[in-house]
């Protein structure tokens, strides 16, 4: 026979639906039970001891009316390595369970079939009170069909009366793993991870936890007493409750991160003063280290870094304590890589990123050794791959994207052997999941929308699957939702604007829900704020700036309180100018230049800061950059021409500064075609048109390269109309006027067919209305006006398209003043004076509007006061 592990299911559940209830309790007791540590392995006639019994067949729908058991049904006997029978009256007088006994009989497997007494009585003969079914009772003839020889079952009795059902379970799991009941108990009294029963939602975690915690005071001189003996047995309770929070409460919504905090203090202090007196030997030593690493993950969790970080030493310095004194003992060494892994998570959200990583330096090099010993222990691989990830994740926050990639790809050969090895396994699959999508940020991140794309799609899949498996856990939630977050990254990447909205809005919910049921949580908070910048950010590119704004504000709300709870985490005051950086976008996209200049100063400023407390840090230096960026913008829309220029100086010092230490980076090369190009802008704006020219012809060597190498990568090509456009300014502004009519016409198609790919996208309409606008004021400069007046025209027709999509957009507002403007000059060159009548005063319509929306805008009134001169001249 083949052994267990070969099979689909540890177990199949045969019942009667009128016992749902108990099969309910035995396959949850199944699948939670975790298998002592000493027994892991051991070799028995149905295959080595596995750790845990999963999975187990039970969901079944109601059968049919016909005279024999589904395909279904049988093809889950013949994949079950034993049966499992619950009975009952019920049970007795149902022609299915006696099917699935016979079925599973004839497998030849009549020995892998233990019962348990639910009601009635075994063996009465009366069919009011007969529990065991017929096919139970009798052994099967030579021909596949009952016989006469009574079979005389043995059964666990898990009524009251009997067994009770703790023992009744424990007696079938002894029966499934094939080892005595004895040593199964002798292995569960030793063990530090017993499962508590539980089936009573958050009340019922709290009440039990208090109960321990009294139980714990109220013995305490007791055990004083009894010395030693009835140490250990506080210590193995202490053990139970701390290792069981972390298994209970991650299945469960509105666990409080705070709350178990203060539990878990308490017991730790208790576990202290019940050895007053006394020497806690290591046992109690590894309790008071455990409960400081769960202590430490929920103070992260509820946003209290200092607190995080301080209860990580403390496990820390009693793991090394005890890895010393027991080199042999493989739980101490596999704790020392936790308690190292805990400090530099908490030393990462505070921004110290080298201290994180001299700690996973050598968690990394003590889990590589653990991994070369035993390569074929899973626990060991699996960690190996967790300390992989939290270095990636600090590599990648060091600015590191190369280094980050490797390790992260590495971790996930690791995720994937570990989800082969044990097909059945969610937590091996759930780490899947996790790992493809820290994968496809760097992809994003490295300009590989295509790859990205892959890792989300792959991850999105299997959080649904699993999440759909268990839908209260919280931890299960949260990750389906970064994969709803991450898939719309992707699409709004891929110009899919509606996609990415409904797949924020998903995230955005599921965080939502989580983060009501745990308000404490920093972790569900922070990414329920993401949500919201997200969601806004569509909404902007949309043109719904109202509604932008509102995202944006609803984001920078969340993102203050928590940085209000924890200020020294670093992450969150980061969080906190990406939500002011997005207002400055929508105050700018409405005209409002002063205030999206005071936002992207105080963001400056805030980043500086980050910058010069960790030098050398790329990633911090890429954010300074960006601010620098921006803030030229607005100074040059402000018509700040020298401002402007100090801050893209800096930003392009900055770009090659990281260019030149990751030349294989396609988003440092192109955060430099994005500098010179504001450089280039700067320098045309204080009159520097040579100098203009040489910024710009650099920025598009590097971009004409890379939109041959991704030709369809939407955002490349944008960047690159938006370089030759302006490098054909600078050209006809040097009188090139052939130099500047050949690069709109290289402009031309790439933004035609960006507008193709993407008819409702806003930019890209103005790329294709900037590329006629362009050539249309060429065809003018040199008198050709029945040239010039087609071009205006047609750009427009787009501009109304761009303003019915954005009707409260003031930039695309202007634009369309100022096309309309054009278009009067020209039909005046032209001599139609009333057609050009019509358009300076429909300019005039427009611009007034804006001018009283956004008041002050100087730019604005000087092309106000010349349409208005300009209609009094044909008008007169």
């Amino acid at each position: 026979m083949q052994p267990d592990a070969a099979c689909r299911y540890r177990a199949f559940i045969s019942y009667s639906h009128r016992d749902t209830a108990a099969a309910v309790w035995l396959h949850r007791g199944l699948e939670r039970y975790r298998v002592p540590r000493g027994l892991v392995g051991q070799a028995t006639p149905r295959g080595p001891v596995p750790a845990r019994l999963i999975p187990v067949f039970r969901d079944r729908e109601e059968l049919s009316a016909s005279t024999d058991l589904s395909s279904v049904i049988r093809e889950a006997l013949a994949g079950s390595a034993n049966l499992i029978v619950l009975c009952s009256p019920a049970a007795a007088a149902s022609r299915w369970v006696n099917e699935e006994i016979l079925a599973f009989k004839r497998l030849g497997r009549a020995d892998r079939i233990f019962a348990i007494v639910v009601a009635g009585v075994p063996n009465s003969g009366d069919p009011a009170t007969e529990c065991f079914p017929p096919a139970l009772r009798y052994h099967l003839g030579t021909d596949g069909e009952l016989s006469d020889r009574p079979a005389e079952p043995v059964a666990a009795d898990a009524r009251d009366a009997g067994d009770g059902r703790p023992n009744a379970l424990l007696k079938v799991i002894a029966g499934v793993l094939g080892v005595g009941l004895d040593t199964l108990r002798q292995r569960e009294a030793k063990a530090q991870r017993r499962r508590m029963a539980f089936a009573y939602g958050l009340t019922g975690i709290f009440a039990l936890l208090a109960v321990a915690a009294t139980w714990f005071a109220i013995n305490a001189e007791r055990q004083r007493a009894r010395a030693e003996g009835n140490l250990g047995a506080g210590i193995e309770a202490a053990n139970t409750v701390i290792f069981d929070i972390v298994d209970l409460t991650r299945n469960l919504a509105g666990v409080p991160q705070k709350r178990l905090a203060d539990v878990l203090r308490k017991i730790e202090g208790l576990l202290s003063a019940l050895a007053a007196g006394q020497t806690l030997p290591p046992e109690g030593r590894r309790a008071i280290m455990a409960a400081e690493v769960v202590l430490s993950t929920s103070l992260l969790a509820a946003g209290d870094s200092q607190g995080s970080l301080d209860a990580a030493n403390k496990a820390l310095a009693g793991a090394r304590e005890l890895a010393a004194a027991y080199p042999e003992d493989e739980d101490y060494g596999a704790d020392l890589i936790i308690a190292l892994s805990r400090v530099a998570a908490a030393l990462q959200v505070r921004g110290d990123l080298s201290g994180a990583i001299a700690h996973l330096d050598e968690a990394l090099v003590l889990a590589e050794q653990r991994t070369a010993a035993k390569p074929d222990d899973l626990p060991r691989r699996r960690q190996l791959a967790a300390v992989l990830e939290a270095m990636g994740d600090v590599k990648q926050g060091q600015g590191d994207l190369a280094a980050s990639l490797t390790i992260h790809e590495r971790a996930l050969d690791l995720r994937r052997s570990l989800a082969a090895a044990e097909p059945a396994n969610d937590d091996y699959r759930q780490d899947v999941s996790i790992s493809l999508d820290r994968i496809g940020d760097l992809k994003m991140l490295g300009g590989d929308i295509a790859g990205a794309a892959a890792m989300y799609e792959e991850g999105l899949a299997l959080a649904e699957a699993l999440s759909a498996a268990k839908p209260n856990d919280t931890a299960r939630r949260y990750n389906l939702a970064t994969s709803h977050s991450k898939i719309g990254d992707v699409r709004l990447a891929q110009q899919d604007l509606a996609a990415a909205l409904g797949a924020y809005r998903e995230a955005l919910k599921i965080y939502g829900e989580i983060s009501t049921g745990d308000p404490s949580s920093a972790l569900y908070l922070r990414g329920l704020a993401a949500a919201h910048e997200k969601v806004g950010g569509v909404l902007s590119l949309q043109g719904d700036l109202t509604g932008a704004q509102t995202s944006f504000e609803t984001s920078l709300e969340i993102r203050r309180r928590l940085a209000a709870a924890d200020p020294d985490n670093q992450e969150l005051q980061r969080d906190i100018t990406l939500s002011v950086d997005r207002l400055g976008d929508v105050k700018l996209a409405r005209g409002d230049v002063a205030g999206a200049i005071a936002d992207y100063e105080a963001v400056l400023a805030s980043r500086q800061g980050a910058s010069d407390a960790t030098p050398g840090n790329a990633a911090l230096e890429r954010d300074l950059m960006v601010s620098l960026n921006k803030l030229g913008n607005a100074k040059l829309m402000a018509g700040d021409g020298s401002g402007a220029l100090a801050q893209f100086e800096r930003a392009v010092e900055i770009a090659r500064r990281l260019v030149a230490g990751d030349g294989t980076s396609r988003l440092y090369a192109r955060d430099l075609v994005v500098a010179l190009t504001g450089l280039g802008d700067a320098k045309r704006a204080t009159g520097d048109n040579d100098g203009a020219f040489a910024v710009y012809t650099e920025a598009l060597d590097s971009l004409r390269a890379d939109y041959t190498a991704h030709d369809d990568d939407a955002e490349t090509g944008h960047a690159l109309v938006t370089l030759l456009l302006k490098t054909g300014d600078v050209q006809a502004a040097r009188k090139e006027a052939k130099a500047a009519f050949l690069l709109y016409n290289l402009a031309l198609p790439v933004a035609a067919k960006l507008t193709g790919a993407y008819p409702d996208n806003l930019v890209y309409l103005a790329d294709l209305a900037l590329c006629h606008s362009k050539l249309g004021l060429l065809w003018f400069s040199r008198s050709s006006y029945d040239d010039a007046l087609p071009h205006f025209l047609y750009a427009l027709s787009l501009t109304k398209k761009r303003a019915r999509l954005a009707p409260d957009n003031a930039g695309i507002q202007i634009d369309l003043m100022i096309v309309l403007a054009r278009i009067g000059e020209t039909q005046e060159k032209l001599g139609d004076r009333p057609a050009a009548a019509a358009a300076y005063r429909r300019a005039l319509e427009v611009g007034e509007k804006v001018a009283a929306a956004v008041p002050g805008n100087a730019g604005l009134e000087n092309d106000l006061k010349r349409i208005r001169a300009a209609l009094e001249r044909v008008e007169g």
